[in-house]
């Protein structure tokens, strides 16, 4: 176990927020939620003005940024996106958890949120209502900012919107002469081009004719091409489809309103096998209880599947499967898109969080509650028949609630503690292996960073740092390493225990 030395006297000070050295015991840790990449843990702490990287078998890292920070999130290659700063000095920090390099960007605001496309190159920053307190009791929320990460440049923009503040910020995939980003918004939605920020953004209002009130944006969906953005609106059954293109070095935007059945929940890319795929969108009807699948400008006839139960989500499989469910149903159902067949299990009960394994073409749903006091989880496995889908069930009982669980996605994995239990169990969803491993204290979230294989089960210390790393391959209690008070790395000497 890796732990602080002398460290007790200091963490009650910080406890009791008292004095101590300049502004670090003003007041108690607050670190940022944990992050990972691909082999690293990552802390962001404000107080201490570090991000944190923590390694199986490594000495704990501090790099320091700019005071202030108070919104973080993962980029490719190792790095991550820091907003900081104050009201006067705002900054974008873009660390590499690797190297050692940040990257500061000044920003003409202090904004509140930060989204980044696929490919990390290009981010839009937001103001939020949760913003305003009393440092900041006003501020225009229809402002954004771009961020070209390359060319290290912000650029100011005003959406001019009637909408209060922007709800969230969708990246179309990255294409070769244009990056599209829907800002969706209560009322209507703008879209911009994020590789031409200097051009106007183009606003779309979301209404059925000009004598009706524009309504608010619950889900937003660019197709594959990304020269669609499909929108799922509040109260609506129609998908409304917006068509965009470029003339005259301006945003264009053509709208289509693709009928199906009633009760739209949810909108999700079709499987790539499937016909028109690049420019059609799957629609869930929980009202009419079926899906769909829609062509952006309403010309062909997709497939469509009777359901037989109000279901509201849908999750496509890389094999081309689909798998349609609800989370206070016991119906699940799977779809073939391509060749029409399916078909349909029922849980046990009701679940909570469902994970999947796109590779395998599996499912595992989390029950919290049978009715018994027990809980469960429930494999669901779907294979082909000469004229059907075979959906199975494995019920797996658990002692208690599963507390945090992650996915091994490639691999089939599903890593899960249970609730108020120091154990950590790996359950393989292809041929339903167990094994466990006993650590020193109950687990509150589980992180998997692939990369290196490894596991970190985090514990019930998350302002002071309380991880245990152990190999995902390995769970046993001698290749495991506890890491405690990490969120003090550079402050205090660390120093190395053996478990």
């Amino acid at each position: 176990m890796r732990i602080v030395r002398q460290l007790l006297p200091a963490v009650l000070l910080l406890a009791a927020g008292c004095g101590g050295r300049g502004d670090f015991y003003d007041r108690k840790l607050a670190p940022l939620p944990l992050l990972t990449t691909g082999d690293a843990l990552v802390s962001v702490v404000p107080q201490t003005q570090r991000v944190v990287t923590v390694r199986k078998g490594e000495k704990l890292r501090g790099l320091p940024i700019s005071e202030g920070a108070r919104k973080a999130v993962r980029l490719q290659g190792e790095q991550v996106a820091v907003l900081a700063g104050d009201q006067r000095h705002p900054v974008l920090q873009i660390v590499s958890v690797d190297s050692g390099d940040v990257r500061t960007l000044e920003l003409p605001g202090a904004y509140d949120t930060l989204a980044f496309s696929a490919d990390s190159r290009f981010g839009v920053l937001t103001y939020s209502t949760a913003g305003l307190g009393p440092d900041v009791v006003a501020r225009n929320l229809n402002e954004v900012a771009v961020v070209d990460v390359e060319a290290r440049k912000v650029t100011r923009l005003a959406l001019g919107t009637e909408s209060l503040a922007p709800r969230s910020v969708v990246f179309a995939a990255p294409h070769e002469d244009r990056q599209y980003v829907a800002i969706t918004l209560d009322r209507g939605v703008v879209v911009l081009d994020a590789k031409a920020p200097q051009k106007a953004p183009r606003r779309i209002p979301t209404r059925l004719s000009e004598t009706q009130p524009e309504v608010a944006v619950q889900e937003a969906l660019f197709s594959r091409t990304g020269d669609v953005l499909f929108l799922r609106l509040s109260g609506m059954d129609d998908v409304f489809a917006v068509e965009l293109g470029q003339e005259g070095g301006e945003l264009t935007a053509s709208v289509n309103f693709l009928a199906g059945g009633t009760g739209l929940s949810d909108l999700e890319l079709p499987p790539e096998q499937a016909p028109t795929s690049e420019r059609s969108v799957l629609a869930v009807y929980s009202g009419s209880q079926e899906a769909r699948v829609l062509d952006a400008r309403g010309l062909q006839d997709g497939a469509q599947l009777p359901l037989g139960a109000p279901l509201t989500s849908a999750h496509v499989l890389s094999d081309g499967r689909v798998l349609l469910y609800d989370g206070k149903l016991r119906t699940v159902v799977a779809w073939d898109v391509v060749t029409g067949k399916n078909g349909t299990v029922l849980l046990s009960a009701g679940f909570d969080a469902v994970r999947f394994s796109d590779a395998l073409g599996a499912a595992v749903f989390r029950h919290p509650n049978l009715g018994s006091g027990g809980a469960a989880l429930s494999v669901v496995t779907v294979r082909e028949e000469d004229t059907r889908l075979r959906v199975r069930i494995s019920p797996i009982p658990v002692s208690r609630k599963v507390e945090a669980d992650v996915m091994d996605a490639a691999r089939g994995r599903l890593y899960f503690a249970p609730q108020g239990q120091p154990v950590i169990a790996r359950l393989d969803v292809e041929t339903l292996a167990i094994e466990q491993v006993t650590l020193d204290a109950p687990i509150t979230a589980l992180h998997y960073l692939p990369a290196s294989g490894m596991l970190a089960a985090q514990h019930s210390e998350p302002f002071l740092g309380d991880v245990t790393l152990i190999p995902a391959d390995q769970l046993e209690r001698g290749a495991a390493e506890r890491v405690r008070y990490f969120t003090l790395a550079d402050e205090l000497a660390p120093a190395s225990e053996d478990p």
